[in-house]
């Protein structure tokens, strides 16, 4: 059973075809994705799924990053309200065979022009009840990634190597599979 996709699409029209395989070939339980591109007028309506997304307010009307989670409508998912000053989408979603409890899932997309300071991403995981899983786009590099490095992908290694259990990984396209043991990325 594949538990979580994660992917930043940038652009869910553009690589909805890409999507519909991906959903095809794992049938994961929650899809989380970053740079969705979308606004309010445009609906998204995938097959066996229900959507929560957070679009992003651009006084230009021009669509850029966002946020969404899919969610199978095999379980049950309620949203979960969060701090709105990071683009980030966040449900409680109960799969009894995972976890005797809502297991909250948050995606969340950091643009590399946003100043992200650790007080933001400390509220934000201080809102979600445990357990939780976050899965997104923070824009920052480390060579713990097989990336160069970059000031904000150090700052946040650092933080995230001060939470307990956690599990990093980073790449495009990330697949978390959770049966319940295995984890696997995969870059394209």
């Amino acid at each position: 059973m594949t538990l979580i996709l994660q992917w930043n699409l940038d652009g869910y029209f553009k690589r909805l075809p890409e999507l519909q395989n991906l959903i095809s070939e794992y049938n994961p339980l929650t899809i989380a994705l970053q740079e969705t591109h979308l606004r309010k007028p445009l609906k998204i309506n995938p097959s066996k799924y229900n959507v929560f997304r957070q679009d992003l307010h651009n006084p230009n009307n021009h669509a850029c990053g966002s946020t969404a989670l899919l969610s199978s409508t095999q379980y049950k998912a309620q949203l979960i309200p969060t701090p709105q000053s990071l683009q980030n989408i966040a449900i409680s979603i109960t799969i009894p065979q995972i976890h005797p409890l809502p297991i909250t899932v948050c995606s969340i997309y950091i643009p590399p022009s946003h100043n992200t300071n650790t007080t933001e991403i400390t509220t934000l995981i201080q809102s979600f009840p445990q357990p939780f899983v976050i899965c997104g786009d923070f824009n920052a590099h480390s060579p713990t990634w097989g990336i160069i490095s970059n000031f904000r992908g150090t700052k946040k290694w650092a933080q995230l190597q001060k939470q307990q259990r956690t599990i990093h990984v980073s790449t495009h396209i990330l697949y978390c599979l959770l049966n319940p043991i295995s984890f696997f990325s995969h870059a394209t």
